[in-house]
């Protein structure tokens, strides 16, 4: 479990294509609660959008489901548990029905006392209605994705002897159809998933176009399964992210979200910054990014004003305009 992770707002983003033509738009309402502040993702396989938070108030929603329309329906884990006192959520997935489902940890007894914790698994309908809990002892799931069919896939931590494998396959209905990604693969071990106190940027787990993407921050790889959990590639961005700063006389840079392009490209969002000099700014940048060598695309976006997170299922960029929460596909 790495909560530093979650100290970074996740904002949402939808997708462009290389040059800035006219875009889709899409409203979000609803992207903070009075008592509430939202991690927002854009769920690449259901292409849609979501949201999830921690909370120790049954008034207070942790989490919204939003429609294609922008429009949202929030969720209340703390009334749909009994006894529960408090909710920490990790990440969030959309579900093939227009639902999603949740994973985190909740606590249970009096706030006051050493609370009993539980790794869980909440799946949610598309009106906000809690239909399963599911306990995923001894895992505690960090990234959480579902596929077309309503598979499950759970990466995360578990209270099991090394080595052991990281990734869990469930069915819809929480069978565990398939175990991979043994941390024996690792040169760290179990400690791939933590990317090294927030300061490479964060682990980010996704489906696109019937893949399984991983992202581990802390050696900087991309690994590509089937989903039926054979790996298919794994790529270091590393050296190329390194010669990105060099290239824009930068030393510092991490990457905050990437999306596949053509071949074994990816998208890049990167934070750039001199660290060399003490009143540098970072400037973050997007790029379309080769892992074979040197050669970055810059893509003409201003990324103070927006934040990316990934591709359509027809090719599109997805932005997030900050200061609109206006998503926006070019």
């Amino acid at each position: 479990m790495n909560p530093t992770r979650k100290s970074l707002l996740l904002a949402v983003v939808l997708f462009c294509s290389c040059q800035p033509c006219k875009s889709q738009d899409m409203q979000m309402d609803r992207m903070r609660d009075e008592h509430a502040n939202y991690w927002l993702k854009w769920d690449t396989a259901q292409e849609r959008m979501i949201a999830y938070g921690n909370s120790s108030d049954p008034s207070a929603p942790a989490g919204r489901i939003f429609g294609r329309d922008g429009h949202s329906v929030a969720i209340y884990p703390l009334r749909d548990l009994a006894e529960s006192a408090s909710v920490n959520l990790w990440d969030a997935a959309a579900t093939p029905e227009g639902g999603m489902i949740l994973a985190g940890i909740v606590g249970y007894g009096p706030p006051e006392s050493h609370l009993q914790t539980k790794s869980v698994l909440l799946t949610y309908s598309p009106v906000g209605k809690l239909e399963k809990v599911w306990n995923v002892a001894p895992y505690e799931f960090d990234l959480v994705a579902v596929d077309g069919q309503g598979n499950v896939y759970g990466l995360g931590n578990a209270d099991l002897e090394e080595p052991y494998d990281i990734l869990v396959k469930y069915s819809p209905e929480g069978k565990v159809l398939k175990q991979f990604l043994s941390t024996s693969l690792f040169s760290v071990g179990a400690h791939i998933l933590s990317p090294g106190g927030g300061t490479k940027g964060l682990n980010q787990m996704f489906i696109q176009d019937q893949v399984l993407f991983v992202w581990f921050a802390r050696t900087e790889e991309l690994l590509r399964f089937s989903l039926s959990g054979d790996l298919l590639n794994r790529a270091s961005l590393a050296n190329s992210l390194k010669e990105l700063a060099a290239a824009n006389g930068d030393d510092g840079i991490v990457l905050r979200s990437l999306a596949p392009s053509g071949g074994d490209q990816v998208i890049v969002e990167v934070v750039l910054w001199d660290t060399r000099t003490a009143t540098t700014s970072a400037r973050p940048i997007l790029v379309e990014l080769s892992p074979n060598g040197p050669s970055a695309a810059p893509l003409p976006f201003d990324m103070h004003s927006n934040r990316f997170l990934g591709k359509s299922s027809t090719g599109k960029l997805v932005l997030l305009e900050r200061s609109s929460g206006i998503v926006r596909t070019y």
